[in-house]
């Protein structure tokens, strides 16, 4: 009977807080404000109107062909410039920049194989067709040339391998744009020693004679991920999908196979972040906290081959002759290290390890990690560790057990008794209760 009850106690509790996150979110976007474009002159942060040029297809000329057919060599398109490529290493990536693409980034401290040291590293962005990943980010014009992730910014400099030098915080890499209209973009890359969390800042320059006015984009484009089977691979129970959050909305999140089903996506956020996960790794881009984007989630066919691409559009500028204007933005490129995650200081950003799609049950797991990571920080083993955290769940709990087994050993002696009572008085109700 107790058991029971406790059942029930926790079944009301989930369909509460079920019920509760529904009307929130209808609250939420009942009550949101409607976004207002602002027309400063060398600031940014602005709206994204609905006026706002296409963005360029992340396919095509874009992304790289797939093989023909099978057994073909795998051809890439033309829009890649290998004298522009620069290449970065540090203590923890090695990555291919070309201008406004972040191709190749492998992360130097995860072996594909930790049993064998010669099977590579893993991959999170990579040019193959055959397992095309990819972070873009150019910029869009109504009033003049722009810059989008196909135009070639130019490296500054002759140096096309770039290392972290010893001693180094950080290492950062300089592309030059400049149009017709005598507008430039400096787009400068910043990796961190012992991060995964690259910074992109892009400087508008309007050396023209006419006002200019820019949105950027950034986004996050890859081909379907290989599908992992076996019930002993935990790979095949991951979420793999993309990941957005909001300031008013909070965390959602969608898989692949449902980019299409389940309608379009259209956000509006101030900050917030987009992501695509995997089991172990994730990327993200995350916006300055009071820039203004649209998160767009889409699809593209290129040579019968899906292409899924999450979308930040945003913010704007408006950067009048002989001013300049800037915007910045974090790309992570990494593992679902919760330590490293936190110290982003970016809110949502540890909903990105994806415990759980549910508030409630996230937090807890949340919680439930952090006494793991502490056990472990004492005992430096993780299977010691979780023997620890069940022998501690198990002693919080043993009071509410405790009272349990006292109920159920009460009902054990009460249980002749009550025989003895239903063999004399049958199914005579009212005899038992007076008995």
């Amino acid at each position: 009977m107790n058991q029971t009850r406790v059942f029930l106690l926790f079944a009301w509790i989930a369909v509460a807080t079920l019920l509760w996150m529904e009307w929130n979110k209808e609250q939420t976007a009942a009550h949101q404000p409607e976004p207002v474009a602002t027309q400063a002159t060398t600031t940014t942060g602005g709206a994204v109107p609905g006026a706002v040029p296409t963005v360029p297809t992340a396919t095509a000329a874009g992304v790289p062909n797939a093989p023909a057919q099978a057994g073909a060599a795998p051809t890439a398109a033309a829009n890649t410039n290998a004298n522009n490529a620069v290449t970065v290493t540090t203590d923890t990536l090695r990555v291919t920049l070309d201008g406004g693409n972040v191709r190749n980034a492998e992360l130097l401290r995860f072996p594909l194989d930790a049993k064998e040291g010669d099977a590579g590293n893993v991959k999170l962005f990579d040019a193959d067709p055959a397992h095309f990943y990819e972070a873009q980010s150019g910029w869009v014009s109504n009033t003049g040339a722009a810059p989008d992730h196909l135009s070639n910014f130019v490296p500054e400099g002759a140096e096309r391998n770039v290392t972290l030098a010893s001693g180094a915080d950080a290492v950062r890499v300089p592309f030059v744009w400049t149009g017709p209209n005598g507008v430039t973009i400096r787009r400068t890359y910043t990796f961190p020693r012992g991060g995964y969390a690259i910074e992109v800042r892009d400087e508008v320059v309007n050396n023209g004679s006419a006002n200019w006015q820019g949105y950027v984009y950034r986004q996050l484009v890859r081909n379907p991920p290989p599908q992992k089977t076996g019930y002993t691979n935990p790979e095949a129970f991951a979420f793999h999908g993309a990941t957005w959050y909001t300031p008013d909305e909070k965390y959602d999140r969608r898989k692949y196979e449902d980019f299409v089903d389940d309608g379009t996506l259209d956000k509006e956020s101030t900050g917030g972040w987009i992501a695509l996960l995997q089991h172990y790794f994730f990327s993200a881009w995350i916006p300055g906290d009071k820039d203004k984007s649209k998160f767009t989630l889409t699809t593209t066919q290129d040579n019968g081959v899906t292409h899924y691409v999450v979308r930040a559009l945003g913010p704007g500028v408006n950067v009048a002759p002989g001013q300049k204007a800037e915007t910045h933005a974090r790309l992570w490129v990494g593992p679902k290290l919760v330590s490293a995650i936190e110290a982003q200081n970016v809110p949502g950003l540890t909903r990105a390890v994806d415990f759980s799609r549910f508030s409630i049950m996230a937090t807890l797991a949340g919680w439930l990690f952090f006494v793991l990571s502490a056990i472990h920080s004492v005992v430096g083993n993780w299977g010691w560790s979780i023997i620890g955290l069940v022998i501690l769940v198990r002693a919080l709990l043993y009071p509410i057990a405790a009272k349990q087994f006292q109920s159920m050993a009460k009902m054990r002696k009460l249980a002749p008794r009550m025989q003895q009572l239903k063999e004399r008085y049958g199914d005579d109700r009212q005899k038992l209760q007076l008995a």
